[in-house]
C-alpha cells in the first residue's frame, strides 16, 4: 500500500480530504481533546471524534413514480472510492460515514446526491434525464444517439475522473465503471492492470482494446491524463463486434481535448507527489533473532553474524519516492477552425531503489472547415517519449530482502558489498539493485487524418 500526498501548484494546498483524515486520526488517539480547527485557504472547518464512524446502509433504487427496481445503478460515497451497484431488484448495501453523502448515477437518469444523516435505510427514486438521452455517443467508427443505443456503453466525463498524482490513464477510471477492475503497483514502469470482462484466458493478455481519437490498437501510454476529454467503455459483444477478436476483452475509447472558438487560452496544471511504504513484513531484528537461537541452543555461522543489525527491506527501498507532473496546453480557434496543443512532462520515482520513469508527451489537434463549411478536415498527432529505469530481477530483490539475515551488514569494512556465497541462492539485495542496470527507451507516435462531408439531399 502507498500513502500519496498531493500538492497542486497554482492555488490549492495539500489535499483537503487528506488533512481531514489526518486530523480525524489524531482525534481518535486523544478522545479527551477538544475538536480541532484548521484553516484551508481562508475557510475554517471543524472535525469531531465521530468523523470516521461508518454505518451499513441498505435500500432500493426505483424509477420515478413507480416501484420498479433499477438494476446496475452506480452508488458512490462522495469523497472516497467506496462504491457498489444495485442488484437485479434494484436493492443495494453499502458502508458509509454517518454524515456522508451517497451519489446515485445511472445512464439516462439524473444523478442524485443523498445525505446519509445517520440513516440505515435509504430508498431513492431516479428521474429520467431527457437531455442525456439525446447525447451523441462514439460507437466503433461512427456515432449514435444514446436513446437509440442498445449496447452496454459507459461514459466517463472529465469531471468524474479521479484526480491526484496519476501518470496512468487507467487509474483515472478506477472505481468509476461497474465491472472494470483496475489495480496499480508501486512500480512506475508498469501500467495499471485493467480487466473489463474478468479472466478470459490463461496465457494471452486480459487487457482491453484501446481506441484513441479513432486510432484502433493505440498504446494508452501515449496519452497524458490531463489531455483526456472523455472515455467510453464498450462492454458487450454488440458494441465491440466491429473490432473483431481484438476486442474480446472489451474496448476503451479515449477522446482527447479539442480547441474551442475564441481567443487563445493557455492552461497549466502541475503537481508534486510523495509516496512511501505504509506497511512492511514484520521480521525479527538482529537482537530478537540472536535471542531466539540462544534459547534453542543454536547460533549463527561466523560468516553470517558480523555484529550488524540491518533492515533489508528498508535498505532496498526509498524512504520517500517523489513525483512531479507538468502539463501546459494551448487552445483556440475561429469560425472556420480550431486548434489544441499540449506538452506534458512527468518524472516519477519508484519505491525500490534505482526505479524511475521520465516521460514527455506532445499532442496536436487541428480541425479546419472548407468549401463554405461543407467539408471538415481533422489532424490529430501524439508522440510519447519514455525513459524507464527498471530493477532487473525485481522479484528476486524483494525475496532476498526478506530472506537475508539482519545480523549481516550491507557493506564489508573495505566498502565492498557483503556476500556469503556458501549459502545457495543467497544474495545481497542492495548489491543486486545497484549493480544491475536496465534502462529502456520507448517512443510511440500515433496520428490520424479525418475528413467529413456535410451535404443535404434535395
Amino acid at each position: 500500500m502507498k500513502n500519496t500526498f498531493i500538492c497542486k501548484i497554482g492555488g490549492a494546498t495539500i489535499c483537503y480530504f487528506l488533512i481531514q483524515i489526518l486530523l480525524a486520526n489524531s482525534l481518535y488517539a486523544r478522545s479527551n481533546s477538544n475538536p480541532v480547527s484548521e484553516g484551508n485557504g481562508g475557510e475554517n472547518f471543524k472535525l469531531s471524534g465521530n468523523f470516521l464512524k461508518e454505518i451499513e446502509i441498505t435500500g432500493k433504487v426505483v424509477t420515478e413514480g413507480g416501484n420498479e427496481g433499477l438494476p446496475g445503478v452506480n452508488i458512490l460515497v462522495e469523497g472516497s472510492k467506496t462504491g457498489t451497484s444495485t442488484n437485479v431488484n434494484g436493492e443495494f448495501k453499502i458502508k458509509a460515514p454517518s454524515d456522508g453523502v451517497l451519489i446515485f448515477t445511472y445512464v439516462g437518469y439524473i444523478t442524485q446526491k443523498v445525505q446519509v444523516n445517520n440513516r440505515g435505510v435509504i430508498n431513492v427514486s431516479l428521474v429520467t434525464d431527457t437531455k442525456a438521452l439525446n447525447e451523441v455517443i462514439v460507437v466503433g467508427y461512427g456515432t449514435q444517439s444514446r436513446k437509440n443505443l442498445i449496447s452496454a456503453i459507459t461514459t466517463v466525463k472529465p469531471e468524474d475522473l479521479n484526480r491526484g498524482a496519476i501518470t496512468d490513464v487507467g487509474q483515472l477510471m478506477q472505481g468509476k465503471v461497474p465491472g472494470l477492475n483496475i489495480s496499480a503497483s508501486g512500480d512506475p514502469n508498469r501500467p495499471a492492470a485493467v480487466v473489463l470482462r474478468g479472466a478470459s484466458t490463461l496465457n494471452s493478455s486480459q487487457g482491453p482494446f484501446y481506441v484513441i481519437d479513432g486510432v484502433p490498437g493505440a498504446d494508452i501510454s501515449t496519452i497524458a491524463p490531463d489531455d483526456v476529454a472523455s472515455i467510453e467503455v464498450l462492454k458487450d459483444a454488440a458494441a465491440t463486434a466491429i473490432y473483431g477478436n481484438r476486442a474480446a476483452n472489451g474496448v476503451i475509447m479515449v477522446t482527447t481535448k479539442r480547441g474551442k472558438k475564441g481567443e487563445m487560452q493557455v492552461t497549466y496544471h502541475g503537481y508534486v507527489g510523495l509516496e512511501n511504504v505504509s506497511n512492511q513484513l514484520k521480521m525479527m531484528d538482529a537482537s530478537q533473532l540472536r535471542s531466539f537461537l540462544a534459547k534453542n541452543g543454536q547460533s549463527f555461522s561466523p560468516k553470517d553474524d558480523l555484529g550488524a543489525d540491518t533492515n533489508w527491506q528498508t535498505s532496498a527501498q526509498k524512504s520517500t519516492a517523489t513525483s512531479h507532473n507538468h502539463n501546459i496546453s494551448f487552445s483556440g480557434g475561429s469560425d472556420h477552425g480550431t486548434y489544441s496543443a499540449s506538452i506534458n512532462y512527468v518524472e516519477k520515482q519508484g519505491i525500490l531503489q534505482s526505479s524511475a520513469l521520465t516521460r514527455v508527451i506532445a499532442r496536436l489537434a487541428i480541425e479546419q472547415y472548407a468549401l463554405n463549411d461543407k467539408v471538415k478536415f481533422g489532424l490529430f498527432v501524439t508522440n510519447s517519449n519514455s525513459s524507464a529505469d527498471n530493477v532487473p530481477l525485481r522479484n528476486n530483490v524483494l525475496l532476498q530482502s526478506v530472506n537475508h539475515l539482519p545480523v549481516s551488514p550491507i557493506l564489508n569494512a573495505d566498502g565492498s558489498y557483503y556476500e556469503n556465497f556458501t549459502n545457495t541462492g543467497y544474495f545481497n539485495p542492495v548489491a543486486m539493485v545497484n549493480h544491475a542496470k536496465d534502462n529502456t527507451k520507448t517512443n510511440n507516435l500515433i496520428g490520424a487524418f479525418k475528413r467529413r462531408l456535410n451535404y443535404h439531399l434535395v
